[in-house]
Parts: C-alpha cells; structure tokens; sequence
C-alpha cells in the first residue's frame, strides 16, 4: 500500500519524516519530502528541520539538500556546492540556476573544487544563462587553471566581453561549436590571424572546424572570404555540414570554392540538401562542378526535376564523356526516352574504343528498353564464373526496375526460375537487388516472390548473406506497402524464415514496418525462441518498443530461457507497463519456487526485471532482495539506509564463499562497491587479500564507492607493492574528486621520491599533479620533481612530456605568468642536464599553440640545442627552427654556414633542409625566399662558384637543396617564385643548366606567355636534357593541373617552333588531352605534332593513343 503525506508540520521530527517516507517508492518519497519542505518554508520552519536531517547520515543529508531545494533555502545550498557527496552537491548546484547563490560564493567553489566537481559547476553555470557569473569565472579560472579549464564558459559570455577574451584563448584551445553559435564574429575575428599564417593555417583549419562551421550558420558571407583567401585542399566534415548555408548566401561563389578546393577520392559527395539548394540556385559554374566530382553530378541530377536533367547532363559531360562506371547511374537519372539515345551513343563509343571494358558496357545496356537489353544481359547469366552470373542478374533486375513496367517485372521474375539451381553467390543477387526494385512491385509479384525467397532458403548452400539480403529486401517492400497487402504478408513471411539478421529499420516508416508485421510478431511470440520478435524489438526505436510490451512478456512467461533473459531487457519500465510488470513478477516467483533451487533458467528470468523495478520501485527492495537473483546495486544510491544494509550482506556473503566461481566473487565486490556507506569498508577489507583477481578488483572498485577521494590515501599507500599498477590506476579517479590543497599533500611525497614507491608509481603521482592540480602548484610540482636530487629519468621524462602538453595552456596577454616562468624554469633544466631524448622532446611543442609573446624564448630554446653535441637532437633542433626562423636570424646564419662548410659531413644535410623550408615559408626576406641578398641565394651562389672551381662536392649539396625544394613545393603558393629564383643563380653557371632547367620545369607556369621561349632557348642544345624535362612536365600534364585549357594554350605556341626541344616540349603538354577525352582541339594539336618536322618528335606523338585511334 503506498502512503502519501501530504505535510509533516514543524512539531515533526526528522525521524518521523524519515518513518514516513521509508515505504514510498523512490519517486513519491521525493515528491512527499519536497511537498513537506515547501509547507514548512511559508512558516519560518524549514532551517530547523535541514539541521536535524544533516545528522541522519549520507540519506539524512541527501533529503536534507532536496528540502532545501524545495524550500529554496539558498544558504543551506550555497555551503555545499562542492560537496563531497554527488547526490546533495547535484541538488546544491542546480541552485545557481533556481535560486540567487552570491557569485563570489559560486567563484569560491570552483576555484577550490577538485577537477570532476569543477567540471559540474562550470556545467550547472552554463545551464543556469548567468552572463556576469561566467565572465567573472573566465577570468579567475584562466588565471588558475588556465584557458583550457575556462573556455566551455565562454559560450554564455556577453559578446563584448568573449570579442576581448577570445584572442588571449585561441592559441590554447580548439573554438567550439557552442562558442561558433553564440559569438560567430567574434570567432571569426579571433582565428583570422592563425588562417592568414601559412604555417598555422592547415592546424587552425583543423583544429577549430567545428566552431568555424557554426558560425558559417551565422556569418556565411565572412566565412566564405576566409575560405576563399586562406583555405586550400578538400573542406572538412563540419564545414561540408554547412555548404548548404553558404549556398544560401552566394551559390556562386561556393561553387567556384568547391571547384579550386577540387575533390580527392576521400571526399564525400555533395549531400542531399546542398545539391537541392545549388539546383533551385542554378549558379553558372554549376555544370563545371559537376563536370569535375564523381559523385557530384550524381546528386546534382538527383535533385534537379526530369525535365531540367537532359541539359544539365549534356553540357557537364560536353567534352569529357566521363568514362567512368558511374556514368551509367547519371544516364539512369535521366528520362526514359533522352536515357535510350545517350546510352545507344556510348555503348557505340565504348565498343570501338579500345580500352572499354565488357563491364562498363553490360552496366550501359541495361539502361536500354527491356526487349532490348534482356537478350544481350541474359547471355551473361550463363556465364562460367559464378561473379559475372551474379552481376548479370543485378544488371536484369536492375533494367526491369528502371522501366517501370510491371509486365517487365512479371517477365522478370518468372525468368529468376533458373536460379533455383545456381550457387549461393548467383541466387543472393535476386534479393539483394530486389531493394531497388521494391517500388516497382505489386501484389500480383508476390508468388513469384514466395518461390524466389523458398528456393533461396531450402538451398543446402543457403548463406547467412542471402538471408540478410532477403531481411533487407523484406524492409524495403514493407516500407512502401501497407498492411494487409500481399507484398506485406510476403515480407513478414520471409522475415519469419530468415529470422531478421542484421534487421535496420527505417526510422521514418519504423512504426508502419512493426504494424505491418504485427501478425507475424504475434506467432513468433508464441515461439520458444521468438527470434523474430526480439529481432524487432532490439532494432525498433523505445517508442515502438512500447507497443511491443505485451508480445515481450509472453515471451519472457513462455519463452526459452535464452529468449526469455533478452526479452526482460526489453521490456519498458514506465507506468503504462507497471501493473503487467508487477504481474509477471508475481508469476515468475512463482514459477521459480515451484521449479526449486535446481532449476537456474527460471530464476534467471527474474535478473532484468528485479534490476528493472529496484530502480523505479524502491518499496519493493525487500522483496527483490530476497529472489534468487537480487537487484543490480547500480541504483542502491535510491534505496533507504536498511535497505542498503540488507543488500550489502548479499555481495559480501558471496565475495566470502571460497566455492564460488572467483570471477563471481569479483563481480560482488564491483556490485558492492555502488551501496552508499558500505561498500569502500568491504572493498578496503579485501584489498589486501592474498587472492590477485579479488584484491586487484578491490582496488580497482574502491574509487567508484561514494566518497572518491576518501580513498586516495589507501591507494597511494600502494604505490611501493606488488599491487601498484592497479592502485595507481584507479587512483586517478579518486584523484578527480579530491581537493587541491589534499591532493598537492598527498601527491608529492611520491612524485619527489621522499615515500617508497615504484618508478611506475612516482610517473603517476606526477600525472595526477599535472592534471589535477592548479595550473602553479602543478608547475611546482613538476619543477621539484625535476630537480629532485635522487631523480629517476624516467620520472622527469614524464614531468617534461605533461609540461610540454601544457606550455600553451596559458592566456596569451598573462604577463608575466608564474606558472608561465615554473614551467620554462623545467624546460631550461631539461635542456642544461636532460638526456638526449628528453632533449629531442623540447623540439616537439607546436609554436603555433603557444602564446605569441613565448615565440621568440621557446625559439632561442630551440636555437640552444644547436649546440648540444648529440646529433640526432640537433637534427630534430634544426627541422623545428624553420617554424622560428624570425625570431632567431644568428641561428638562421649558422645554417647557412653549416651547408658551406667543407668539413662538415653529417650536419649539413639536416641544415640544407631546413634552410629550403625557411625559404619556402612566409618568414620575410632575406631570412626567407630566394631573391638577392636573401640566405638562400647567398648560398646558392657561394655553392655555385665552388661548382665552377671544380670542387665536386658542392654538386651534391646543389642537389640536397635542390630536392628539398621540390620536396616541400607541394601545394606551397611561394614555391614557383623561388624555384625560379634559384634556378636564375645557377644558371649564371653553365656547368650547372641542368639542376637550373630542373628548377623551372618543377615551377613551370603553364600559362605564361614566355614558357616555350625561355625553356626552348636553355634546351637547344641539349636534346638529353630537353627528353627529361619533357617527362617531368608529362607528368605535370596529366596529373598536376587542375585545368587543362592552359596546357593546350602553351602546346599550341611550342608545337609550331619547328625545334627538336618545343617539339618534344609540346608533346609533353599534349597529354593533358586524355582528361578532355581527346576533344577537337586536342585531335588537331596531335595530328600537328605527328607531322612534326623532327622525327623524334613524331614518334613520341604516335604513342600517345586516343580512344578512336
């Protein structure tokens, strides 16, 4: 019987409170709590009441903080913001929403919350919409714990305050899609500087797209100047979620940005409702977008109307014809008469090119009328190999299916016959097309479809694929046919055979799919097994589910035990089901006490349903405790004092019995370790027992007991014995909920080596200070674990890499720092006395993630490597100071006197590197580039004098430069100016032509005026030469543009010079032809250069072949 009290008056007592509400569910001892709370509070009497609950103990002190809660007593609150507890802490800080909680206090908390506490305050922050209060943390939180530890709050910010803050942020943290939302220019005018920095821009692309993509939402036009001016490469995930909204903006321009962006085989094609967008839009370049993707024409087809598709289709594919596979499904979007003639054209066009394939013509023949293709496809089905059988039924039923014909489809289906005797393979591609022909059948297919589907599933082959080709087949027709229907009565027939593997239901139709199938789900439930019921139930969405509640109790009251257990997790606990839940429960008792203690698959069935009702109907734990299987302890946190009391005796007799399984006494201690104010005294009793797996689950458990970080010190007693790899792991929980001030105690005697602990245990102290502690007390920390006098390596390796993760993590205008000046303090020690590896680690920071001011000393840092003696950290000092160039010219100079220094043998090739990447970087001149006076130029002439002397190896350094340019000219906007540049300083050597003509072909611009001329004018006399450049600039042709209207212009002016050297040239650039599918133009310069006056130059011409030759 459930009693409610309706008002406990003041002369009550807590403990007449507590007796009152001891046999209400969980949900109505609340209420009646809340209710008495409120009443109490209109008297004046409520303060009195929440001191007598906080003596009852964790359950005392939990209802005490839901009265306070209810009677809005915000000083009660307010003292417990932090709180130790979850439960009274969660209803604290939903106070800062609801109630008027001072914001210093607010500030206090989270200032000296520990790191899992402080992660819910910031949250119950943002929910509660207080601007002020989230400025006022920004700033004191990025000042202790630093911009990481701030930022989730800017989001609430005022747009003022985040337009000020955000730049002091950005370097440190990745903007969020929040932040994007809430301040879209802000985020804007905040990463612009990183975008606009060569070196920083494809990290800041990355880093922050999601916040980048939200606010294109907003500012769509700002975003697509970003992406225009800074952005190069294919567009990532979050920034394609947002075409649509930039297509809204300006379709143009976001056409011609996908186009210069291009499309590597990666990228996805255009979604749905940007191709919908740019087809209502019609923008001009959209043919030419289409010409280039793939998958771009397809969806741009898709969602352009019958009438519009001819066209389009026609003028993207006017000079390409796009030989590709996919063709074929682009002439398939198109109307059925203007899909015959284009298909009838490259069918033709295929069968006399040379390199068409049978299959790219089997795929164009079925887009032909049925009477048609079907004689040319079923010549396939005869095939010898069974995967050309199986491509030409798909191919059958695919043609069927795009005529529309119910006749063709009838004709269709009586012809699948002969496949009851073909292999499984063959016989699986009938059902797996059927999905695509689902639209096109009718009720008079569906004996042909029962024959199809029987003989499919008496095969002795019959594969677990077929079956899952024929459920998917089942899914598509009963989403477009309804119930009652033959086709429907087909599916579900078929779904009851194959038993639904791999079921997906469509959660659009998902309600009309269940319905369809209720006769079916109706007789699978009357199954042992009810495989097809539970099949459902596990893909259907909770809503669905519910209407299956009675189908899943027959199942669990009659089912096979394995069924019975699957379906009780099924089942809704929700109060419509209650009474049927109660019912059966009743009944399974009942069945379980007749069945007797033997009998373990009856009281099985009770597992689900007992963890079930313990958590919504506590009254009943009593009577749950005492089934065969008692209720999972994932909810004890609900139950009453006794309750818990009674339950904890149940994991700890077990854990207790030496003869049980060892496995089922560790899953006790795990069980017991989620009952409020008794399970971290079990779990502290078997910590130290001699049994591993128990004591080691122990340890591992101890941390998720009710109070963390009370724990703390029983698992850093550890860190010294056999058990403190587990100890120290979970201590990292513990460590989350500790206080700073009590975990900075605890944590140093191991981090410095002052307590016995492992190696494995101090790295682990000191990555718990790292990352728990303030950001200047963990910078203390690290630093005097670094100079400890009996330092181990590896500890200080581990101090290094978390300062090294964390040298960024400060704002940017914080001058000077603390933490800031601590954690420089251990790079410098680690410099001075670290090992070589721990050396080779200060090179690995991203300058770009740290605040500018720190550029210029992590530079000279970097600079002071240079010198240290071991080469592979100078190697790894010099690759990273070509991100710091600027700021250190001395060292800069040092490279180039590393290049040109004879008797250096092993340095200068790490140095010749690095200089050409300095070159091709945005570092200004004369550190960067290569025009006179630059340091690159100064030692490319210096090398080429020496060339000219005869000493030979400059040549070899002259080629060390030279291919680290190429190496790193790949998509580099300065690499053609400075590979000219270079090329220009050696040419003034004539033993060095060839690495100078090397330059220019591998910076060539092939729409310049005077290319032929000045390539031509260097290669006269040196026909080696002229084949070679040739080659390269083939390649360039074929591959390297992106258009290849500049090619054929260059081809047209080179072809006519008559010489050995533009002849070969010419044919070189007349490659790029095969990517227009030979058009007119590109035939005419061809037939030129076969009559070419060298006769050289006429046999390279002849072995290019088009698709007519």
């Amino acid at each position: 019987m459930i009693h409610t009290i309706h008002t406990i008056h003041a002369a009550s007592s807590a403990d007449r409170l507590l007796a009152a509400v001891e046999p209400l569910p969980h949900a109505e001892r609340l209420r009646t709590v809340a209710r008495t709370a409120h009443a109490l509070a209109a008297t004046g009497e409520l303060a009195a009441l929440l001191d007598e609950l906080e003596d009852h103990g964790t359950y005392g002190r939990r209802l005490a903080a839901l009265a306070a809660q209810a009677g809005r007593h915000t000083v009660h609150l307010t003292a417990r913001l932090a709180d130790p507890d979850p439960v009274v802490r969660r209803y604290a800080q939903r106070a800062i929403r609801r109630l008027p909680v001072p914001d210093e206090a607010v500030e206090r908390a989270v200032l000296a919350a520990p790191t899992a506490v402080r992660g819910e305050l910031v949250g119950a922050v943002l929910r509660s919409g207080r601007s002020d209060l989230a400025e006022r943390l920004v700033t004191a939180l990025s000042r202790s714990h630093g911009p990481v530890a701030a930022a989730p709050l800017l989001p609430l910010c005022s747009p003022g305050f985040v337009a000020v803050e955000l730049p002091a942020f950005v370097h440190a943290v990745a903007v969020t899609a929040a932040l994007g939302h809430r301040h879209p220019q802000a985020v804007l005018d905040a990463v612009e500087p990183q975008l606009a920095a060569r070196a920083s821009r494809r990290d800041a692309w990355a880093r922050h797209a999601r916040g980048l993509a939200a606010a294109a939402r907003h500012r769509p036009l700002r975003m697509l100047d970003l992406l225009e001016r800074w952005h190069g490469g294919s567009l990532s995930n979050p920034l394609r979620d947002r075409l649509a909204d930039l297509v809204d903006a300006d379709a143009e321009r976001t056409v011609r940005l996908l186009i210069t962006a291009g499309r590597s085989r990666h990228d996805p094609p255009l979604r749905r409702a940007v191709a919908r967008r740019l087809a209502a839009a019609a923008p001009p370049s959209l043919t030419e977008l289409a010409h280039q993707g793939v998958g771009h024409d397809l969806e741009l087809l898709r969602a352009l109307p019958p009438g519009r598709r001819t066209a389009f289709h026609d003028a993207a594919h006017a000079d390409t014809g796009r030989r590709w596979a996919g063709h074929a499904d682009a002439l398939a979007l198109l109307p059925a008469a203007d899909r015959y003639v284009r298909a009838r054209a490259e069918i033709d066009r295929l069968c006399r090119a040379t390199d068409g394939g049978d299959d790219s013509a089997d795929r164009l023949i079925a887009l032909l009328p049925p009477e048609e293709a079907r004689p040319q496809l079923l010549a396939g089905t005869g095939a010898p190999d069974p995967e050309d059988r199986a491509h030409a039924w798909r191919l059958l039923i695919r043609n069927a299916g795009l005529s529309g014909d119910p006749a063709a489809v009838q004709q269709l289906l009586t012809l699948t016959r002969r496949l009851r005797n073909e292999q499984d393979l063959v016989r699986r591609a009938a059902p797996a097309a059927l999905v695509e022909l689902s639209r096109s059948l009718r009720d008079e297919h569906a004996p042909d479809l029962h024959r199809l589907a029987e003989d499919a599933l008496t095969a002795r082959d019959c594969s677990d694929r077929t079956r899952a080709a024929l459920t998917a087949a089942a899914v598509a027709v009963l989403g477009r046919h309804h119930a009652g229907t033959a086709l429907a009565d087909w599916a579900g027939h078929v779904l009851e055979r194959t038993g639904a593997p791999g079921l997906d239901l469509p959660r659009a139709s998902e309600r009309a799919v269940v319905e369809a199938l209720r006769p079916s789900l109706h007789r699978s439930a009357a199954t042992a097994d009810a495989t097809l019921l539970l099949a459902v139930a596990e893909a259907a969405g909770p809503r669905t589910r519910r209407n299956l509640a009675d189908l899943l109790i027959r199942t669990v009251r009659g089912g096979s035990d394995p069924a019975a257990r699957r379906a009780t997790a099924l089942l809704p606990v929700d109060p419509a089901a209650l009474p049927d839940l109660l019912a059966l429960l009743d009944l399974l008792e009942r069945d379980a006490a007749q069945a007797g203690p033997g009998a373990t698959g009856r009281s099985k069935r009770l597992d689900g349903l007992t963890a079930a009702l313990a958590a919504v109907r506590t009254d009943l734990v009593d009577r749950l405790l005492t089934a065969p299987t008692p209720p999972d302890t994932a909810t004890a946190d609900r139950w009453t004092p006794r309750q818990q009391q009674a339950a904890a005796a149940g994991p700890a007799a077990v854990a207790d019995d030496p003869q049980r399984p060892v496995e089922e006494r560790a899953a006790a201690l795990r069980a017991a370790a989620r009952i409020p104010g008794h399970g971290a005294a079990l779990l502290r009793r078997w910590a130290g027992h001699p049994d591993t797996v128990l004591a080691e689950t122990a340890l591992a458990a101890l941390p998720t007991a009710d109070d963390p970080a009370a724990v703390l010190p029983d698992l850093l007693a550890r860190a010294a014995g056999d058990r403190a790899r587990v100890a120290l792991h979970a201590a990292d929980r513990a460590a989350r909920h500790t206080p700073p001030g009590t975990l900075a105690a605890l944590l140093r005697p191991p981090a410095l080596g002052d307590a016995p602990a492992r190696i494995t245990s101090r790295k682990q102290a000191v990555r718990l200070a790292a990352r728990h502690l303030p950001a200047e007390a963990a910078a203390t920390l690290l630093l005097d674990a670094v100079r400890a006098p009996d330092g181990h390596p590896d500890v200080r390796t581990a101090a290094l890499a978390e300062t090294l993760h964390r040298l960024g993590d400060r704002r940017a205008d914080d001058t000077p720092a603390p933490t800031g000046e601590l954690r420089w303090a251990l790079l410098a020690e680690i410099a001075a006395h670290g090992t070589p590896d721990q050396r080779r680690r200060l090179t690995e920071v991203d300058p770009h993630r740290l605040p500018p001011a720190d550029h210029p000393r992590y530079a000279e840092l970097v600079a002071g490597l240079l010198e240290s003696g071991d080469r592979s950290v100078e190697d790894a000092a010099r690759t990273r100071l070509a991100d710091l160039a600027g700021h250190v010219p001395q060292a800069v100079a040092g490279l180039a006197r590393t290049v040109l220094d004879p008797d250096d043998r092993h340095r200068w090739e790490s140095a010749a590197e690095t200089l050409a990447v300095i070159a091709l970087g945005d570092t200004p001149h004369p550190l960067g580039g290569c025009a006179p006076g630059s340091v690159l130029s100064g030692v490319l002439t210096a090398l080429a004098a020496s060339v000219g002397a005869g000493e030979d190896r400059s040549r070899e350094r002259l080629a060390r430069l030279q291919n680290r340019l190429f190496l790193h000219s790949w998509n580099n906007p300065n690499a053609a100016a400075v590979c000219r540049a270079a090329a220009a300083v050696l040419l003034v050597e004539p033993a060095l032509r060839r690495p100078a003509v090397e330059l220019l072909v591998g910076a060539v611009d092939v729409s310049a005026e005077d290319l032929g001329d000045r390539l031509v004018r260097l290669l006269a006399d040196r026909p080696a030469l002229a084949v070679r450049a040739a080659e390269e600039l083939g390649r360039k042709a074929q591959y390297g543009w992106a258009r290849t209207a500049p090619a054929l212009a260059a081809a047209r002016r080179l072809a006519p010079d008559g010489s050995f050297a533009g002849g070969v040239l010419a044919v070189a650039l007349a490659r790029a032809g095969a990517r227009d599918r030979w058009s007119e133009p590109w035939r005419a310069l061809l037939h030129e250069l076969r009559r070419h006056p060298e006769p050289d130059v006429r046999d390279e011409a002849h072995t290019i072949r088009t698709d007519t030759d």
